[in-house]
């Protein structure tokens, strides 16, 4: 996958005429796809239909916080079945949601009227607040 995406990368910097700002020459282009060695790394699985798109997003977070700056062979052996319990990345679902409400919050408090609030909502959730949103293209000066 890596290597499809290295290939697709510099052929999008060719048709942008961006290689140009890249300062990686062609010939270690061209060799990079053949230098980089594969291997097949068993790692935990969804168990349902639905957590694929929180499972890669969980496989992306704990890669970036656990893996080695500069990863190699011998470091493979950190990842497999056991590298977390499935319900660990099934839970981002309550953290995503949780970022989200908190983000449409400060968005309300930022660009919305005084009763809209978080304070005001008493029984009104942030999302029936948006709707009463007052609209800046429409506003006047």
């Amino acid at each position: 996958m890596l290597c499809s995406f290295l290939i697709e990368e510099k052929n999008y910097l060719d048709q942008e005429h961006m290689s140009s700002d890249v300062s990686i020459a062609d010939r270690i282009w061209n060799c990079l796809p053949r230098r980089i060695e594969t291997q097949v790394i068993t790692v935990p699985q969804q168990r349902n239909d639905y957590d694929c798109g929180l499972f890669v997003l969980y496989f992306i977070e704990r890669f970036i916080e656990e893996a080695p700056e500069r990863l190699k062979k011998k470091n493979l052996a950190m990842f497999g079945k056991q590298w977390f319990k499935p319900s660990e990345a099934s839970s981002l679902r309550v953290k995503i949601r949780k970022l989200l409400v908190e983000e449409l919050t400060n968005s309300i408090d930022r660009n919305y009227s005084p009763k809209c609030s978080p304070s005001s909502f008493s029984g009104t959730s942030p999302t029936e607040c948006a709707e009463t949103a007052k609209d800046p293209d429409l506003t006047t000066a």
